[in-house]
C-alpha cells in the first residue's frame, strides 16, 4: 500500500491497466518490503491467502 504525500494513514489509490499490470505491482510491493524488512530486522515475515485469486502473484514471486 503506498502513502499519499507523506501523510500517515492516507491511502494513494492506483489504478492498474490490466491483471498483469495488478500482478506485477503487487509482486514489487511485496519484494520492496521484504527488502526493508530484511535490512532494518533480518528477517521477512508474509502471511499467504489461499484460494485462487492471488495464485498469478505467486506464480510470479516464485519467478522473481
Amino acid at each position: 500500500m503506498s502513502t499519499s504525500g507523506g501523510t500517515p494513514g492516507m491511502i494513494d489509490w492506483q489504478v492498474a491497466q490490466d491483471e498483469q499490470d495488478l500482478v506485477e505491482r503487487a509482486v514489487d510491493d511485496i519484494l520492496e518490503a521484504a527488502r526493508a524488512a530484511l535490512a532494518a530486522r533480518g528477517r521477512f515475515h508474509l502471511a499467504l491467502a489461499g484460494g485462487r485469486t492471488p495464485q498469478a502473484v505467486y506464480a510470479a514471486l516464485a519467478e522473481r
